[in-house]
Parts: structure tokens; sequence; C-alpha cells
């Protein structure tokens, strides 16, 4: 049922690295070790998402030795962080000529007029220069070992976990780059996601802190069956939710439909009946976890408003018909809002396509469930605008890994809400910081900039509030307070 995780050689080889790095290791949960200053914040990570508020530490994501620079060079250091614009602590204006005060713990300590520092010695000061310094990225949903071109699927059949580590590897370090500095990664190989993250923690790799489902639960041949664990009834559906904290999820993925990447599934029709998907609720609830849904289907989508699933993903409305393309129910759209369901629209992936596709790339293999009657990027946008209205709420997900969805695309999320839903550009910097945080539980340590939140930041040379597209271009990535870019120059 279950790929036998933590056991593979890349595992091993990850596993090695780290005791490498630190003669000071410990072990934790998922049998890897983390250097004794970390494992604190590591082991707050593995905590139920409700904790994670209070307890949320930079400390486990320091990048330290990073290729020739001395090892102090990547420890927290208090330092004072200036640029021309940064944004407030609700993401929805400017400060102009401001300064981030970072404390030694990586924490934002206080964000003031660069006039009234007074006295900075003792704290190094970067002068960021005409930039729009901004929270670091929240992106929610990534698939680490998957590779984002249009021979993903083949890939991911044929490759062993030894190349998939090292593409998850290179994965994180794009991300990070960008400006992404939390990512929930809701589908990759046990055996891939948590040896990266434990990588992370301890300082061996750089990359963003990860919120991990591991492997989706889904049925036998069902959508992504290939990324390793396939459940069919409702007992072994709760088991395996045990089985998945047990590693260190702190998220559950399941697939209430099937999918466009899983030719052995249909994305018209439900996976799970409610009363499976309610049961996976409630364990993880009872574990102190929460449940996203992969949905496409109508039918798997209403499964997902009866169970209480917490968030869904797509939530294209295909109808179960295949000769039509939608069947959008306005009450069910009403029923997520009451239930303060939040949705992952994955729009920014469609940008990137039509993009890609006007540039000269190839059409993406299309899936015989849905390839006689697709629903129109109008008909797809307008449902999404109807259930805004109607008040539900988008988190940003660019759904990384699957065709032309590359690590570093992250701000495609903003871009698509503006330019596709209407969003005003600060709608949708929040979206991408706070909001996206909120979403993923963590916005009592990520998402803005004010005092006590970890000082994860990214600049860009222009003004986003007036171009979203200035997104797309980091300039300056500060990671718990500590640079790993710099100028345009990665530091890692």
């Amino acid at each position: 049922m279950r790929r036998d995780a933590g056991r593979s050689r890349p595992a091993k080889i990850l596993r090695d690295a780290v005791l490498q790095h630190s003669a000071r290791g410990q072990f934790h949960s998922t049998g890897l070790p983390v250097p004794l200053e970390s494992a604190r914040a590591a082991e707050i990570f593995r905590r139920p998402t409700g904790e994670i508020q209070a307890n949320f530490s930079s400390s486990c994501f320091r990048h330290k030795n990073a290729g020739s620079q001395p090892e102090d060079h990547n420890l927290p250091e208090s330092a004072i962080f200036k640029a021309s614009r940064i944004a407030n602590s609700d993401n929805d204006g400017w400060l102009s000529d401001h300064a981030v005060v970072v404390d030694t713990g990586g924490r934002v300590e206080a964000v003031i007029p660069s006039s009234t520092l007074g006295d900075t010695s003792g704290k190094k000061t970067y002068d960021l220069g005409d930039v729009s310094l901004l929270p670091g990225l929240v992106e929610a949903h990534s698939h680490v070992h998957v590779s984002p071109d249009l021979d993903g699927f083949a890939n991911i059949t044929t490759e062993t976990d030894d190349r998939m580590v090292m593409r998850a590897v290179g994965a994180v370090r794009k991300a990070l780059l960008s400006g992404v500095t939390t990512m929930r990664d809701i589908g990759s190989r046990n055996e891939v996601a948590f040896p990266v993250r434990d990588a992370i923690e301890s300082g061996v790799i750089p990359g963003p802190r990860l919120q991990l489902a591991g492997t989706p639960i889904t049925t036998t041949a069902g959508h992504c069956w290939m990324f390793g664990t396939e459940a069919d009834t409702l007992e072994d559906v709760v088991r395996v939710v045990r089985q998945q904290v047990k590693l260190g999820a702190n998220v559950i993925k399941i697939m209430a439909s099937g999918g466009n990447f899983t030719p052995t599934s249909n994305p018209r029709m439900t996976q799970y009946p409610a009363e499976t998907l309610r049961a996976a609720v409630v364990e993880a609830e009872r574990l102190g976890i929460y449940v996203v849904a992969h949905s496409h289907a109508t039918a798997g989508i209403r499964n997902c408003i009866d169970a209480g699933i917490h968030q869904i993903i797509h939530c294209r409305w295909l109808s179960s018909d295949p000769t039509v393309p939608m069947d959008y129910d306005p009450e069910g759209a009403a029923r997520l809002a009451d239930n303060g369901t939040w949705v992952d629209p994955t729009i920014g992936l469609s940008v990137l396509g039509a993009e890609a596709r006007a540039a000269g790339a190839p059409q993406r293999r299309l899936h015989w469930g849905v390839s006689a009657a697709r629903p129109s990027p109008e008909q797809t946008i307008e449902v999404l605008k109807d259930m805004r209205d109607k008040g539900v709420r988008y988190t940003t997900g660019l759904d990384m890994g699957m065709a032309y969805a590359d690590y570093d695309k992250s701000a495609y999320n903003a871009i698509s809400f503006v330019e596709s839903l209407g969003y005003t550009p600060w709608e949708a910097i929040a979206a991408s910081t706070s909001v996206t945080a909120e979403a993923l539980r963590v916005d009592g340590a990520v998402g803005s900039l004010k005092s006590g939140m970890i000082a994860d930041m990214m600049s860009v040379a222009g003004d986003p509030s007036a171009d979203i597209r200035a997104l797309a271009i980091s300039t300056d990535v500060v990671k718990g307070g500590v640079p790993v870019k710099l100028e345009g120059r990665a530091l890692v």
C-alpha cells in the first residue's frame, strides 16, 4: 500500500551529509539528524499546525557553510535592511525610506524610518537601495520531485529516487532564490520530501522552510498513484493518515477526484466517498493537522464540502458527463464560503501555459477524460470570480512541478490574480504572503514584516503595486535574517 519511506539510498545520502555537517547530531522522528541548535525548532515545525503560530522558529532554517562563505556569514546577526519602499504590516501600502531591524534570533525587531535609526554600531547594515522590500513569498502548492516539463509523467514513472532527490535539491534552491521563503509541498515521494526538508533544516542545502504532506493519499491506480501511497478503504485511509504523521507530515493531501496528470484516473469522477474523506479529516484533526483535497470534479467538490475538507485544490467543477465542460454549483460555492474552506485555483499555471504556447512551446498532453469538452479559460475565470464574490477565499498555489510551472515562477500566482481575477496588485501581494500564510496556519510567524515575525524578505527592482509583473524577478532574498541573495547574486 505504501512505499517504505526513509529507507531509500537518497535518504541515506542526505542522512550521511547531515552527519558530516555537524558532529553534534541528534535524531528525530524521521531518522535523520538535526544539529542540537536547530533541534528544538525542527521539533516545533512538526507539532500540530495550531501550535506553530506561537512557536514557529527560524533557527532551523538558517543555511550554514554555503560554498566558500565562512560559517558565520550565514548565521543570524543583528542587522538592518534599508530600502526606499518597504511593505507595511498589512501588505497594503508602502513605507518610504524605512528600515527593517533584525535581532540575533533572525526575527524582526522593528520597522522604522531610516532617519530614526540612531547609533547603528554593532549592527550590520544592508542598504538595498531603490527597491521594493516585501515579505518572503509563501508558496502553497509544489511537488519538488517532479520535473516541470512535458515529460514530467514519463520521468516520475521511470526515474530513480536518487535522481528525484537531486532534482528536489535544485528545486528548493531555485524557489528560495526567487523569493519563496516558505513552501508547502503537497505531493512528493516520502523518500524525497522528508530527507530534503531535514537537509534544509540542518543547513546541508539551501531552501525555503517546508510544510509537507509527503505522498498524497489516492486509490489504486488513482491520481498520482506513482508517488507511492494507495489506499482504497476507509480503514486504509485512516491508517495512512497516521503513517504520514508518523513520518513528519504536517498536512494531509488526499485525491478526491482523478487528475489530468494521471491517465489511469478520471478527472471528472470521484475517487472517495464523502464518508471516507470525512474519516481522513477526523483523524487529521485528532492529530492536530489539516487536510487538503485535490478535486476537479463537481461530485468530488461536493463530497469535500460534506466531509469538511479544510482546503480544496483546483476546484474546477467538471461535469461527470464527458460531453459537458462544467457543472458549476453556485450553492456549493456558497457553502464553501460559509464553511471557511480555502481554495487554491491554480490559475498561475494556466497563465504560464498560455505564455509558453504563445512563445512556441507545444501543448501539453490532454487527458482523455477532458479532451472532448474542456472548459474555456473564460468559463473558468467567470466561475472563479463568482466564487470570490460569494466569499470564497483563495490561497495562492502554482502547482510547481507540473508542465511550465518551474520552481522560480511563484510570482505568477500574484500575476494571474491581478490579470485574470481582477485583484488589485496589493490584494495579490497579500495573497502571496500573509493570506496564504494564514491558510497554512503560520501567519503568526511569516507573511508580514512586523515586530516578532521571522525576518523573511524579498525585494524587486520595480514597484509591484504599479506593475505586478515586477514581482517576477527578485533582487534580494533574506531568510530568517540571513541574506541568501544580494543585488541579484546568489550567496548560497
